[in-house]
């Protein structure tokens, strides 16, 4: 073999090493992209998820409001009946329990 052609034939040998190494590195920065897509898709769900729960949360704390608010209005009717009551005499007391008014 010449010298050109063994010239030749190492130029092609290191082409093909480093053609090698681009591909290997390809394959890697795919795989690299592949994975953070996974990571992205799991953060968007982990923030839907916790997007969600806070939304029940709120849900749960306007229910409680509305709990409240209720009671409070049943324990206001309650003291104004209690404050009738003793309003009333002795008598009248008597006769609308015994009447079960």
């Amino acid at each position: 073999m010449t010298l050109r052609a063994e010239n030749a034939e190492k130029r092609a040998d290191q082409a093909e090493d480093r053609a090698q190494q681009a591909e290997s590195r390809a394959v890697r920065a795919e795989s690299d992209l592949a994975t953070e897509r996974n990571r992205a898709e799991l953060a968007e769900k982990a923030a839907e998820a916790a997007q969600i729960g806070q939304a029940e949360a709120e849900a749960d704390a306007v229910e409680a409001r509305v709990r409240l608010g209720a009671a409070e209005e049943r324990a206001a009717e309650v003291t104004k009946a209690e404050e009738r009551r003793k309003g009333q005499g002795r008598w009248a007391r008597l006769r609308a329990a015994w009447w079960g008014e």
